[in-house]
């Protein structure tokens, strides 16, 4: 993730700020405990299980403190300073506060329940001129401002004037994305019969969630509570989906945990799957 902040505040190019989101609305929470007590360190993107061994880390108390970098260090992406136009560069559109400097606009708010909603609020408390990252994983954004609409393009910034308490309404047109893998014959890769399939919308990366059992044990010489906890898939995951039966479905409430593997989810998409019988 700060690979990606220090790429994209350097070079600009907006997928890698693309990026950066994709790891923080996805692989970031996946890794974590509810409680950033522990976290799987090292981890790929369609692992099914997160066990001790013999090829993979279980959810590990170590490095808890690197962990409690993440959020704070990707909300720092939140917006900058453009050095060729001065312009405040709106990048980020998860809830936040930014004081920016004198003269730029005093306070900028994003309100909102992005990433789980395709629409943002945005306010300063001075006069300022912002420059909006468009991603390049939208179809379009339409930008409301002083009872005016404009259409922004994908995968561009776009420039706007926002008076001192004037509210600014982005919302993204996204539609429901897939990506497909082909059939592998290498080792782990074997099992995923006739390839796989990654399902996206705006920022974030659909996922199943199947009955797991959790194996928790104490850390020799630790603080009593820190513990290892290794995850297995109990429920079926190997489905095969039915592209056009996708599905979007949204207006849940955000729960406590926003990335919950309990709750129930704010948006999810539905489809007509069949379950691969493994022999």
């Amino acid at each position: 993730m700060y690979s990606m902040r220090v790429a994209y505040e350097v070079t600009g190019n907006i997928t890698f700020m693309d990026r950066l989101e994709r790891l923080a609305f996805n692989s970031l929470p996946a890794a974590l405990w509810p409680d950033v007590t522990g976290n799987v360190y090292h981890h790929c993107s369609n692992q099914i299980e997160a066990p001790s061994a013999p090829y993979s880390y279980g959810l590990y108390f170590c490095c808890s403190a690197n962990v409690h970098q993440g959020w704070p260090k990707f909300l720092i992406s939140a917006s900058q300073i453009s050095t060729k136009t001065g312009k405040v560069v709106v990048s980020g559109y998860a809830p936040s506060t930014t004081i920016l400097p004198q003269g730029k606009g005093g306070t900028l708010s994003i309100t909102g329940q992005y990433p789980f909603s395709d629409m943002v609020n945005i306010t300063v408390s001075e006069d300022a001129s912002l420059s909006l990252r468009i991603p390049c994983w939208t179809e379009s954004a339409s930008v409301e401002v002083a009872g005016t609409t404009h259409t922004a393009p994908s995968c561009s910034f776009y420039d706007v004037s926002v008076l001192a308490g004037e509210s600014l309404n982005l919302v993204f047109k996204n539609d429901i994305k897939t990506y497909k893998w082909q059939k592998s014959s290498l080792d782990g890769q074997s099992m995923i019969q006739g390839g796989g399939m990654e399902i996206h919308r705006g920022a974030l990366t659909y996922a199943l969630r199947p009955a797991n059992d959790v194996n928790a044990t104490q850390i020799p010489h630790a603080v009593p509570g820190f513990m290892n906890r290794a995850v297995k898939a109990t429920g079926p995951w190997n489905y095969g989906i039915l592209e056009s039966s996708l599905q979007f479905k949204d207006g849940g409430a955000i729960p406590k945990v926003p990335f919950s593997d309990v709750a129930s989810p704010p948006v999810k998409i539905l489809a007509k799957v069949h379950v691969y019988v493994m022999y």
